[in-house]
């Protein structure tokens, strides 16, 4: 089977791309800092990379960026504690 011109021709130039895997910038970084204020002033000393969610990138829901909810914070917190956690999802 041959690939077509275009997509032959994005391939390359996907392929040729350097691409940076260097994970050293997550090393000692938190996965997000729940206190507000600290988060914004750690924010703006290292550039927008104070945390792990931030150098990686916010999720994002139609194309409005968002913070880690509260209970986020919680299962976090609780597989910080314990190695197993069980969620029930409520029924639709």
């Amino acid at each position: 089977m041959t690939i077509p011109y275009q997509l032959s021709s994005k391939i390359k130039k996907l392929s040729s791309k350097t691409i940076d895997n260097d994970l050293s910038i997550l090393r000692g970084k938190p996965f997000w800092i729940f206190d507000k204020s600290s988060h914004r002033l750690e924010s703006i000393n290292t550039n927008g990379k104070c945390c792990f969610w931030h150098i990686v990138g916010l999720p994002e829901k139609n194309d409005k960026k968002l913070p880690l909810f509260d209970y986020e914070e919680l299962l976090y917190d609780s597989l910080q504690e314990s190695k197993y956690l069980f969620c029930v999802k409520a029924p639709a």
